[in-house]
Formats: structure tokens, C-alpha cells, sequence
């Protein structure tokens, strides 16, 4: 019975609690979160039976073991899944629908305003003189540079939303994280408590599902019914939630991307598990806006760099360059977050290009009451109190600053937001081309030329210059290279280079310890092939330099040891020092090197270089000398400029673009070493030691002749023959000359087909006509580029040939013949520059006779001498052909083979030498300029003693005359003239030949009364020039004349003496007459030389018994002096006013003196003349400013010979050089050392006019030609449509044209009616901006919106499908989880009925024990 009862009782419990969960279930379904419950029923079993008992078999009823959640996590993970997709996409959508509205086409849309833009250009085009359009056009520029402003703005607002909402999201995420983490602990917390927390789970989930709408998420549940949580979908993210620890969540903007992070502001530890969800939909919308933001400001820099591009190829209204139409540049500002006090601050930018480039940063200073911006490209801090000006900017700030408040200004890197029309003026459009381009009016074809500026330009093999050679002519500095090839690339623009390329000079370096530099003792070497081989022993011990030096003194570098050897205080046994030897050393700490100028260091025997130390010894590292290498100059095209000639071979590796060359480059030898008619009009100097080698010849491959004549000029016999040039490194060319070739004929001839193989020839014609024998009227015709000969009709004498001279000159336009007249008017010299034959015809009958020939360059007779007018066999010569030199010439040697026997080129110290000598027109006076240069010839060395050159310059001069046993000559050393420059070497070589010569001087014959005031003056004649001799402060000033040359003062006893040094024609003082200097004479007494003594004293002899005569020649008439063994002279006759003496300056030795009164007598020597210590010649010498002069005072031709060596073997300078590259090479193996000096180039946009020409009889190829000089630029290659390149022209040629057609292309200079350049701007509307395909400005804009839309069509496409998967995961889970009211209304009957059969149970057990107790 009791049983029955406890079956009952936890019946009705059990389905009691079965309602309420059906109940529960009920009222909660539509609670967000809620899971359907269910109550398990467990059946209550009996008691077990004992021994005396059996167990209960029907059970005690039923009981509810758990109320359960219904629970799937495979469905709520799946849920919240497709949930996470559906926010990405959504927010995403969201967010491009906002951007395309944005772009949407409209009116003012950004492609409307490029079409408007474009639009106004091309009215611009169809009227470009017109300034109405032009307005329009900059109106629109200034539209459009704004659309581009605003758009930029709007992206930016759109992406400060977008993160805006970034920061919501990320700060609900971690918020919900620590919501979770909080729910785990109360889960946690009940679950030990014992009570059921399902409304915990519930909450667990429920905030799990709102994590899920903001980022993906993995869920791993515990056993204990928390749960872990972790990022991203794969379920080995990083943690979010761990049990109770919660993980903060944010993001950081990485160069405008967004990198989500993990504990924002401690370990910033990026992820990259998030993919789903509302901060992956707004991370992907902003990488989006940002994507379109970069498209919108790469069409901005593609419209202002194409534009401006373009524009810049034109020509305004004005006639300048066009300018940048627009400007990407500008100006943000950026508070410090760290301020004290709200600041606004409004900046204006003013003036785009003027703008700094770099960051500044502005501080305020509240004690001045001013801020300091500061930057790099500031000249100087920008100071002001709320207003500020700068370059191209002004700014003002708003609001009370404090100190230390700061801002930074920096460039803008946003294009679009930075975009500025830059055009203010209609003038200012540059809508003509810079470039006009005009047919020559003789092309045989109807092609056309199209230029094309702008195109993009060859990329080189670059090597500048500057980072090459050090800008230095010191061989210590020089560089060495390993190998032939390119040295360096010269930038186009350098005003003017100079290249040098040195041998190298045998050395004996050393390495030696400090221990063995303090006990150093000896040096010793032998050299070989030197002037003095030695050996040679130097004491260098540290007592030798210093004798009094304190006991222990001693050496620590060999630097000390290498400046006393150099200047001469450590010095060799026999007294020399190592200048003497021509060498020079270097030391450093512990090296030490000895260059020698001339001949190698000994490697054998005993005194093999070495030092040596109290020790022992230390040897040395011998270095030979080796010959310098050939400097070749190119232009990037293959035009050869300087350098030495080349073979076949040699081309083939050095034109390559490896070197520096352009593809295209074509080998063009016609410019080698031209340094008359440089290439392009370059100044080109070509210097080589001993010059280049030469072969001079005529027209008749022999040598020029003077052909004479009766009644018929003689013809010239020159028949048809080939001509060969062999090279000596084996390049070879044969040619063929015509029959009556002139020599200007010949030259060409080489020049065209010889070019190649690097010779060039010249040619001249100069004929003497000299000796006329009487006074009278000569007439005759003459004839050389004028077809009909012109008579000359002239009066002469022997020694007056000017009437003549003019009469030629008259005609010198017809004719191409010019005259000169020598000083001593003796000579005509009649010149054909070119070298065309010059005739001579019908020289009438009386003419006086005069004799003829062809002089050489140098004024030498180069033919036998024709007298014009002699009778020959009975015949009058009245008739003459003359035919010039040619002279072939080269940087290497070569042979040369005309027919008439092979001749042999030699070194021409006329040709590109060390030297150079040239003359008057009549050869007459002559120049000599010497390439001295103390940078290359000094001696030098480096600071650590491991280079050294010694001095090895060597200069010589020499003057012959018509005596061969008489000339003056003299050579000088490098190393004697300190400093090495042109004017001390002019000075020391002009004093060396002098000192060959007598002496002159003057002395006043009275003592002034007193000495001239200050400013006074008095002049003198001395050696054909006037000087002054003024008074400042007491002393003596000379001026004028020769600078140094003539020295004057007052003697102890008051006399005025003057000396002039040596005089090479025996010249004397002669105080300058009234009728040169006014009032001289009156000056001449106050300075008490009025009737002063001219003394000539010549040089020191050796008495005896056979001295020569010495001839003398004294107011006209002859004296002859001799002088005894004993010093005596003999005067015959004995002439008064000469006071001859002799000063004796040693024993049997003394000078010999002339003295008169230079105001009343004259004393000439004979000339040429060697007696008695006076060498004389009919010759002045004197020092100009770079040169030395020598003038013949007879006005013969004036014969020099001068020589000069340097370490640099080869040099180039080349100044006004055509704006184009250079290419520096190096080959001929030798040393490879090379140095230079440069400027810095000069950047040019300035257009040469150049001719292009076609040079194929297909039309096939061009030839780039400089308008001005004719010379070849370049020759390019037209593909198959007719286009080539060149720089940053493009070249096509249309239609068919005709071999050597030709097109100028050249500047334009009418540019109000051309609209050339505006047409070639409007087609970048149509062309392909941005690659192959992508259209203009305006079809790239749309195709920006374009995609755009295409994403939001997809996007919604996607959204569309992940609400559908969504939904479908939510319905899934909620059918399982979720509560259905058909479901709770059957189990709530079902557990009414239950319920109250479990009633009836307990009624019936009540019946039954009342039963029971009524029978009881």
C-alpha cells in the first residue's frame, strides 16, 4: 500500500514539473535565445530484497532526472556561420551602394567635367589665336581641378565613416567578449552549486550569436557548459574568450589599410582570421573606397602628367615653352594629438611650384609669443604670431596656442585632393607645336614627315662622370681601370671637359714596421735607362736631417723621411737630391714610394731598391713604367669625336650598349680628332706628345708644284690613279683621284672615302710672289674658283707691294684668293684657303720679274722657286699653274701610296702636338704656345704614401737662322719652374734663350737735382716696344712694353740706370722723341737721361789668340773689332762716340762692352752673327699672356722648332659642346690611367634645328642631320610603318620619297595660328592612357564607376545568397531548438491526462487503506 502511494505521489510531482516545462516553453517562444526545454522521466525502482524478504518487482514510481535544453551545436554553429556571411556582405553592400552614389554619372560627375574640359581645348584647337576659347578652357581647367578636389573629399568622408562604424564594431566585440567570459563564470558558479543554468546557456549563446554578427568565430563547449571561443573559422584562431578571460579586439591603420588586432595598445598583435562578419564586410569596404580613392588620384596624376607632358612640348601665345597646366602638389596640416589648447589652422596655398617638398614642423613659443616652422627646404625658419608666410603658402591660426604646442606641414601625397589648374593667363595655353617641319622644296618623292615630340627615350648604360673621375688633372688622383671599355658617360649640357690619359711611372714601394722606421739608415737603388743610373746611396738616418737632434730622437713616419727627400735636405753621397734624378717620394705612416720621371728601377744586382735599418734591410716592390692608353670620345649615336683610329674589330667591341651606345648607334668616323669644324661647332683640342703623324704631299701624290708657262697656262698633268692609306694596325682604303684633280679635290676625296680607317686630310695653297726686280706696273690674269680669269693691274716696287695686295683683294669674292703683304713689304703671299690651283696668265711683256712658289704651313718653300717673266730656252715664262699641299693625318702611323712610291707618315709637331706654333699670314712672326699644365707635370704624391709621380715635363725651343751654324735654343725642365704654369714657363724660356744673347741697359748722363715727383714719367724705346719709367714713392715703376722685361732705378750716386736683359737684334735704349711721347724730352732731363749712355755688354768669352770679328755697323757705317789674348781691342776703323771695352770676370775670361750716346748715334749688328760674346739674329722675342712671339725684324720667314713631353700622352677638351651625351672610352691596353676635370652641366630646353634625310633608295632609313654645321647626328632605321626614334622624337615618314629627300624640323615661330600641340593633348581623350586597351581620361573614369557597379551587382548577387543560407541555418536550428506550439499543446494534454491518471492512482491507494481500515 505504501508503494502504491509513493507510485502516485511522484507521478503527480513528475508530470507536475512536465507542465510547468511545457508552460515555460510556451511563454517563451519568442524570447530571443530561448531553447525549447524538455523534462526527462526516470522510472523510481524498488528496494531490494533481503533474506527474509523479496524485492518489490512493480517499482516506486517515476521522477524528473534533468530538464534539458534542446541543443545541437552542429546547427547553432552553422547558424551563426551563414549569420557572419550575411553581415559581411551586407555592410559591405551597405557601404559600395553609399560609393557608387558617389560616382553615379550626373551633370557635375567627374567624366562630365574631363568631357567639358577636353571639350573647351579642342575650341581652343579650332580658333587657337582667338583668346574668347582660351578663357573658356582655363575656366574649365579650374572646374575640373575642383570636381577632382571634391571627389577626393567625399572618399575620404566615406572612408572616416566606414571606420567610424570599424570602431563600433571592434568595441562591441571586445565588450561581448568580457559579457562571455563573465556568463562562463556564472556558469561555472552554478554548476558547483548543483543548479541547472540553463538560462546561463541560453545567455552564453545568445551572446556567442551577437559576436557571430560582428566577426567569424569558432566555439569549442566544455563539459561544464562554458564555452571557449576563438577567431575566425578554422577553430585554431586566436582566443577571444577562454574560460573567464576575455581578449580586447581593435585595429590599427597600417599606410591606409586596416590590420585588426588583438589587445589593442599593449601587444597589438595583428590576425588575420577574421573573414566574415560586419568588421570583415566594413575592412573590405574600406579597402574598397581606398581602391577607388587610388584610382580617382592616379587618374589625377595621369591627366596632370600627360597633360603637362604634352603641354610642355608647345609654344604659347607668347612665344615661351609651355608650362605645367596642372600640379598634384600641396600642403596638410596635422595637429599634435598631444596639444594643450583646440587649435583651427587655415592653410593657403598660393603658389604650387614654389612650394618646399619637405616635411616642417611649426612650435609655438609663448614667451615670444610666435611660432617657428621650421624644414629642410626652408631657407631660413618662417616666424609669426597667427599669421604665417611662406613659399607658395600662407597659413593662419586660430585660437590661443600654448606653449610648446606644435603642428607639422607636409606634402600631400593625395593627388586628386592636391590637383591645381596652374594657367591664369589665355595666353598662357600652349596650343602651337615647338616644332615646325618643312619639305626642301627639291625632294623628287611626295612623302611626308610627321614629328612626334615627347615619345619616351632610350634608356643608356649610364656612368656619370662625376662619379667617376675625380674632377682633377693630378695623376695621383687619376683612375685606373682593369680593362678597355667605357670610362664614363658626360652628361649633355657640360660647358666644357678636358680628359687626359697618363703613363705610368716606374716606382719601388715599400712597406716598412714602425720599429724599422725609427732605425732606418740607408736608401739605396740603381735605376736603368735614366740620365744617371747610379747607383745611388742615401743616408736618411734621423741624425742626418738633424744633427743637433737630442740623443734618441728618431723616426715615426715615413712621411717625415719622404718631405725631406723631396725638398732636398736628404740628399745622395754625390750631392743629389731626388728632384735632381728625376724623381719624387711619397710616405705615409708605414709605406713609402719613390715615382721616377724617366727609365725603371734596376731589378737586378745588388742595389735592387731597398732600405735599410740597423737591423737589416727592407726590400721593395718594383713597379715598371708603362706607356698611357688611347682616350676614345663618342657620342651616344657612334660618332666618333677624339681618340686614335680604330679597326673593324675594335668597333665591334667598343659600339655596344654595354658601353653606353645606343641600340641603333651606327660607327661614323668623319668627326675623329677634327679640331677645325668640330663636330656640331665643338671646340675640340686634340693634344698628343710629338704630335700626330702626317704626311704632306700634292695633288700629284708627290708635292706641290709651280708649273711656269708660255702664252698657255700649264695644265695640270694629274691623270687618274689610285691613292692607298695603310694603317699601322692594319686598316687599309684605296680610292681613285680624277685626272686634273686640285689638291681641295684630293683632300675631300680621303675625307669621304678614307674616313673609316681614321685619316683626314687638308689642303692649302699659299704662294709667295717675292724678288720683284724693278719698279713699275705689273699685269696679269688670274684665275682659281672663277671660271674667266680677272686682270690684275697694279703698281710695284721692290719693297712696296700693297697696290697689288689690294688689287688681288678686290677680287678676292670672285676669285676665292686672298693677299697679304710681309712687314718688310718684299713679299705677296697669295693664299686659296681650300686649295684649288691658282693661274697666273698673260703677264704682260715690261711687268717687272718676280719669282714664285708654294710655301709650306710653316711659310717654307715647298716647290722649286719659278720666276715669272725669265726667259727659259728662249721662251718668256708669262703664264703659271700652282698647286697646293695636302696633308693627310692621323693618330696612328700610317703609309701612303699615290703611285709615285710608298711614303711614310712621321710625328708632325705641328699636328695635335704639346705645342703648338703658327703664324702670321706671311709667316713672318710666329707664336709659340706651350700645354703646360702643373696639375698633370708637378710632382705630387698622395697622403698615405702609396702613390707618387715624379716631375717629367720637358720643354724645348729653338730658333735657327739663315746661318746654320748660328741659332738660339734652349730646354727647360718641368721641375725647374716653380710654379709650373704657361707664364713661368714662358718667362724661363725666354730668359734661357736671352741669356744666349748681349745685354742691354742705359745710364742717365746726369744727376738730377733732385728726384722726380711722384707721377712723373718719361718714356724709352727698348726692342721695338715704348716704356714708362714713373716715380711712385720714391722708386722707379716700369710699365708697358713686355711685362718684367725692363728695370729701372737711381743709383747710389743718382744716376737713373735701365736694364732690358737680353736682346736676341742686339737692340738698344733710345729715349722716345717728342713726336711719340709729348714733353719727353722736357721729362728726359728732370729723370737726367736727355743725352744718356746705351750699353750693350756681351756674353762671357774665353780669351785667345783666334777670337773671330766681331762686325759692327755704327751710324752706317762698318767697324770690325777684335780682341786679343791679352784682352786688348782692336777698333777698325776707330769710330767716334763708340767706347768699346772689356770687363774681365775671371781669369782669361770677361765681357766684352759697346757704349754710345743712344740720342745721337746708332749701333746695329751685323746679323746673323756669333763673335765675341754677341750672338745676334734679325729676331725680337717677347712673353705674351699664354704665348711667346718671335718676330723677324727683316720680315723673312720667321723658322721655329719646339718640342714638349708630358705624363699625359694624350688629352681632350672639348667646350660648346651640341646638348647631347658624351661616351667616354679607354682602349690600346697601356696604363688605363685617366683624369679629368669637368663643370657641371647646364640643363637645356632649347630645340636645334635638324634635317632629317633619307639615305636608302627604299625609304628604309634616315639620316639625323644638324641643320647648322651638316653634321650627322645619327642614322636610325624605319620599321615597317615608316617609324623611328630618336630621343624624344618619334619620326614618321608617309608616302614614298625620294633618295636624299629631306625635311628641316626646326622651331616654331608662329605660333598664334597653329594648333599642332593642342591637337595632340585632345587626342590623350581618346588614346590609351593607362595602357594597352584602357582608353582616355574620360573611359578610365568610367570604367572606375563601371567597376563600381559591377561590384555592387555582385555584391547584391552574394547578399541574396548568403540571407538565403542564412535563413536556412536559422529555420534548421529552430526547428530543432526552437519552441512549436503544435508540439507544447500535445504534450501539455499529454501530461494533463498523465497528471491526473497519477490522481487517480493516489485516489484509488486512498479507497483501498479505507477499505482496509473500515474491515480493520
Amino acid at each position: 500500500m505504501t508503494s502504491l502511494f509513493d507510485v502516485g505521489k511522484s507521478a503527480i510531482q513528475a508530470y507536475r514539473q512536465s507542465l510547468a516545462v511545457t508552460g515555460q516553453n510556451i511563454a517563451n517562444m519568442n524570447t530571443e535565445g530561448y531553447m525549447r526545454r524538455e523534462a526527462d522521466l526516470q522510472e523510481v525502482t524498488a528496494s531490494q530484497g533481503g533474506i527474509t524478504s523479496l524485492a518489490n518487482q512493480a517499482g516506486l514510481g517515476v521522477r524528473v532526472s534533468d530538464i534539458r535544453r534542446s541543443f545541437d551545436a552542429f546547427l547553432l554553429d552553422r547558424a551563426r556561420s551563414t549569420t557572419s556571411g550575411f553581415e559581411r556582405m551586407d555592410n559591405y553592400l551597405n557601404q559600395i551602394k553609399q560609393l557608387e552614389n558617389m560616382l553615379l554619372p550626373s551633370d557635375a560627375d567627374l567624366g562630365s567635367q574631363i568631357g567639358r574640359f577636353f571639350n573647351a581645348l579642342g575650341e581652343v584647337a579650332s580658333s587657337p589665336g582667338d583668346l574668347a576659347p582660351r578663357v573658356v578652357a582655363i575656366e574649365e581647367g579650374d572646374a575640373l581641378a575642383s570636381r577632382f578636389n571634391a571627389l577626393s573629399g567625399q572618399l575620404s568622408q566615406q572612408r572616416s565613416g566606414t571606420l567610424s562604424m570599424l570602431d563600433d564594431a571592434v568595441a562591441g566585440v571586445s565588450l561581448l567578449a568580457k559579457e562571455l567570459a563573465s556568463v562562463n563564470s556564472r556558469i561555472l558558479s552554478s554548476g558547483q552549486s548543483g543548479q541547472s543554468p540553463n538560462s546561463l546557456l541560453d545567455l552564453r549563446d545568445r551572446i556567442i550569436s551577437d559576436i557571430a554578427k560582428l566577426t567569424d568565430v569558432s566555439v569549442r563547449y566544455n563539459d561544464r557548459g562554458f564555452a571557449d571561443v576563438t577567431l575566425g573559422s578554422s577553430g585554431v584562431g586566436p582566443s577571444l574568450v577562454s574560460m573567464s578571460t576575455p581578449t580586447s579586439v581593435g585595429y590599427v591603420l597600417r599606410e591606409d589599410t586596416i590590420q585588426i588586432v588583438l589587445n589593442p595598445g599593449l601587444s597589438n598583435t595583428p590576425t588575420s582570421q577574421l573573414s566574415s562578419g560586419m568588421i570583415a564586410g566594413l575592412v573590405d569596404a574600406f579597402a574598397m573606397t581606398k581602391e577607388i580613392a587610388e584610382e580617382v588620384n592616379h587618374l589625377a596624376t595621369l591627366v596632370s602628367t600627360n597633360v603637362n607632358k604634352q603641354h610642355k612640348l608647345g609654344i604659347d601665345l607668347d612665344g615661351n615653352t609651355g608650362a605645367d597646366m596642372f600640379s598634384t602638389s600641396g600642403l596638410e596640416v596635422s595637429p599634435n594629438p598631444a596639444n594643450s589648447s583646440n587649435l583651427v589652422i587655415e592653410l593657403n596655398v598660393k603658389d604650387v611650384l614654389a612650394l618646399p617638398q619637405k616635411p616642417m614642423e611649426a612650435v609655438f613659443n609663448a614667451a615670444a609669443n610666435q611660432w617657428t616652422i621650421t624644414g629642410v627646404d626652408l631657407e631660413s625658419p618662417l616666424k609669426g604670431a597667427n599669421e604665417i608666410a611662406g613659399p607658395g603658402f600662407d597659413l593662419t591660426v586660430v585660437g590661443k596656442p600654448k606653449d610648446g604646442d606644435s603642428f607639422s606641414i607636409n606634402p600631400q601625397d593625395n593627388a586628386a585632393a592636391g590637383l591645381r589648374f596652374l594657367l591664369k593667363r589665355p595666353q598662357e595655353i600652349a596650343a602651337a607645336s615647338a616644332t615646325f617641319v618643312s619639305a626642301d622644296n627639291k625632294n623628287a618623292g611626295d612623302a611626308s614627315l610627321i614629328v612626334k615630340a615627347g615619345q619616351i627615350a632610350e634608356k643608356f648604360v649610364e656612368k656619370p662622370i662625376a662619379t667617376i673621375l675625380a674632377n682633377s688633372q693630378s695623376p695621383v688622383e687619376a683612375t685606373n681601370f682593369l680593362r678597355d671599355g667605357l670610362v664614363a658617360t658626360v652628361p649633355a649640357g657640360t660647358p666644357n671637359i678636358e680628359l687626359s690619359s697618363f703613363a705610368k711611372q716606374a716606382s719601388a714601394s715599400f712597406q716598412i714596421s714602425s720599429v724599422d722606421i725609427g732605425s732606418l739608415t740607408q736608401l739605396r737603388f740603381e735605376l736603368d735607362g735614366s740620365d744617371n743610373d747610379g747607383p745611388h746611396v742615401f743616408n736618411i738616418t734621423y741624425a742626418s736631417a738633424y744633427p743637433n737632434a737630442l740623443a734618441g730622437q728618431k723616426w715615426t713616419e715615413m712621411s717625415e723621411i719622404s718631405a725631406l727627400l723631396n725638398n732636398g735636405v736628404l740628399r745622395s753621397s754625390g750631392g743629389l737630391s731626388l728632384a735632381d734624378l728625376g724623381l719624387h717620394a711619397s710616405g705615409g705612416a708605414g709605406s713609402f714610394v719613390i715615382a721616377s720621371a724617366k727609365g725603371n728601377f734596376q731589378r737586378t744586382g745588388s742595389e735592387v731598391a731597398h732600405l735599410v735599418t740597423s737591423s737589416g734591410t727592407v726590400s721593395s716592390s718594383l713597379s715598371d713604367a708603362v706607356d698611357a692608353s688611347n682616350i676614345q670620345v663618342f657620342t651616344r649615336e657612334g660618332r666618333h669625336l677624339a681618340g686614335s683610329a680604330l679597326t673593324t674589330t675594335q668597333i665591334d667591341a667598343l659600339v655596344k650598349t654595354t658601353n653606353g651606345f645606343s641600340a641603333a648607334a651606327v660607327y661614323r668616323g668623319d668627326y675623329l680628332n677634327k679640331t677645325e669644324n668640330g663636330y656640331r661647332g665643338a671646340n675640340i683640342d686634340i693634344l698628343k706628345e710629338g704630335g700626330h703623324f702626317a704626311i704632306t704631299t700634292g695633288s700629284n701624290g708627290m708635292a706641290a708644284v709651280a708649273l711656269g708657262g708660255t702664252g698657255i697656262v700649264p695644265s695640270n698633268a694629274l691623270v687618274d690613279r689610285n691613292l692607298t692609306v695603310s694603317m699601322a694596325n692594319g686598316g687599309s682604303r684605296t680610292t681613285t683621284i680624277s685626272a686634273g684633280a686640285w689638291a681641295s679635290d684630293v683632300a675631300k676625296k680621303i675625307n669621304t672615302d678614307l674616313v673609316d680607317i681614321g685619316v683626314t686630310a687638308t689642303a692649302q695653297l699659299r704662294v709667295e710672289l717675292s724678288a720683284f726686280q724693278a719698279s713699275g706696273e705689273v699685269q696679269f690674269d688670274i684665275a682659281c674658283l672663277n671660271e674667266k680669269p680677272i686682270t690684275i693691274t697694279a703698281s710695284v716696287t721692290p719693297t712696296t707691294l700693297d697696290t697689288l695686295a689690294a688689287a688681288i683683294n678686290r677680287e678676292s669674292d670672285n676669285t676665292g684668293i686672298s693677299a697679304v703683304v710681309s712687314t718688310n713689304g718684299k713679299r705677296l703671299i697669295l693664299e686659296s684657303k681650300d686649295g684649288a690651283d691658282i693661274t697666273l696668265n698673260n703677264v704682260v711683256a715690261g711687268s717687272p720679274l718676280f719669282s714664285s712658289n708654294v710655301l709650306r704651313a710653316d711659310g717654307s718653300a715647298a716647290a722649286t722657286a719659278l720666276v715669272v717673266g725669265s726667259t727659259v730656252g728662249g721662251d718668256r715664262i708669262d703664264a703659271a699653274r700652282y698647286s697646293g699641299i695636302v696633308t693627310i693625318s692621323s693618330s696612328d702611323n700610317f703609309t701612303f701610296d699615290a703611285g709615285a712610291g710608298l711614303m711614310n707618315a712621321a710625328k708632325d709637331n705641328l699636328q695635335n702636338a704639346l705645342v703648338k706654333i703658327t703664324g702670321n699670314a706671311s709667316d713672318d712672326s710666329k707664336r709659340i704656345v706651350f700645354e703646360v699644365n702643373g696639375d698633370i707635370d708637378g710632382p705630387d704624391a698622395d697622403l698615405g704614401g702609396l702613390k707618387a709621380v715624379a716631375a717629367s715635363s720637358a720643354y724645348s725651343l729653338s730658333l735657327p737662322t739663315s746661318d746654320a751654324a748660328i741659332s738660339f735654343s734652349a730646354n727647360i725642365k718641368g721641375s725647374d719652374v716653380k710654379p709650373l704654369t704657361v707664364a713661368s714657363l714662358n718667362k724661363a724660356m725666354v730668359a734661357a734663350v736671352r741669356s744666349q744673347a748681349p745685354i742691354a741697359s742705359f745710364s742717365g748722363n746726369s744727376i738730377p737735382s733732385a728726384l722726380p715727383t711722384d707721377g712723373s714719367t718719361v718714356a724709352v724705346q727698348y726692342a721695338g716696344d715704348l716704356y714708362h719709367l714713373t716715380m711712385n714713392n720714391g722708386e722707379v715703376v716700369v710699365s708697358g712694353g713686355e711685362a718684367g722685361r725692363v728695370t729701372a732705378y737711381f743709383d747710389a750716386a743718382g744716376y737713373l740706370q735701365i736694364f732690358g736683359g737680353g736682346t736676341l737684334a742686339g737692340d738698344s735704349f733710345v729715349v722716345a722723341g717728342d713726336d711719340i711721347v709729348s714733353d719727353n724730352s722736357n721729362m728726359a732731363l728732370k729723370f737726367g737721361i736727355a743725352a744718356g749712355n746705351s750699353r750693350l755688354t756681351g756674353q762671357e768669352i774665353t780669351l785667345s789668340g783666334s777670337l773671330p770679328t766681331l762686325n759692327l755697323n755704327f751710324n752706317g757705317s762698318s767697324v770690325g773689332v777684335t780682341i786679343a789674348a791679352d784682352g786688348s781691342i782692336t777698333q777698325t776703323p776707330v769710330t767716334a762716340g763708340l767706347s768699346l771695352s772689356f770687363q774681365a770676370t775671371a781669369v782669361g775670361k770677361g765681357r766684352l762692352i759697346a757704349e754710345f750716346a743712344s740720342a745721337t748715334n746708332i749701333l746695329t749688328l751685323t746679323k746673323p752673327s756669333d763673335a765675341l760674346g754677341f750672338k745676334s739674329a734679325d729676331l725680337r722675342m717677347k712673353t705674351l699672356d699664354s704665348a711667346i712671339q718671335v718676330n723677324s725684324i727683316s720680315g723673312d720667314v720667321v723658322t721655329v722648332d719646339a718640342t714638349a713631353t708630358s705624363l699625359a700622352k694624350q688629352s681632350v677638351k672639348i667646350s660648346n659642346m651640341a646638348y647631347e651625351d658624351l661616351i667616354v672610352l679607354v682602349s690600346g691596353n697601356g696604363a688605363r690611367s685617366v683624369g679629368g676635370v669637368y663643370d657641371e652641366p647646364v640643363k637645356s630646353t632649347a630645340s636645334e634645328p635638324m634635317t632629317i634625310r633619307v639615305t636608302d633608295a627604299n625609304s628604309s632609313q634616315i639620316e639625323i642631320v644638324d641643320s647648322v654645321t651638316g653634321h650627322s647626328i645619327a642614322t636610325r632605321q624605319l620599321d615597317p610603318n615608316g617609324f623611328a626614334n630618336f630621343g624624344h622624337y618619334g619620326f614618321e615618314l608617309r608616302g614614298d620619297a625620294g633618295l636624299n629627300d629631306q625635311f628641316t624640323v626646326a622651331a616654331n615661330i608662329n605660333s598664334a595660328g597653329d594648333n599642332q600641340n593642342i591637337n595632340s593633348i585632345l587626342k590623350l581623350q581618346t588614346s590609351d592612357s593607362n595602357g594597352a586597351g584602357s582608353g582616355g581620361f574620360q573611359k578610365i573614369f568610367n570604367t572606375i564607376v563601371a567597376g563600381v557597379g559591377a561590384s555592387v551587382q555582385s555584391g547584391d548577387i552574394s547578399l541574396q545568397a548568403a540571407e538565403a543560407n542564412r535563413d536556412a541555418a536559422a529555420e534548421a536550428e529552430t526547428q530543432f531548438s526552437g519552441v512549436n506550439l503544435d508540439t507544447e499543446a500535445a504534450a501539455l494534454m499529454e501530461f494533463q491526462q498523465a497528471y491526473q491518471a497519477s490522481a487517480r492512482i493516489l485516489s484509488t491507494a486512498r479507497e483501498l487503506f479505507q477499505a482496509l481500515m473500515d474491515v480493520v
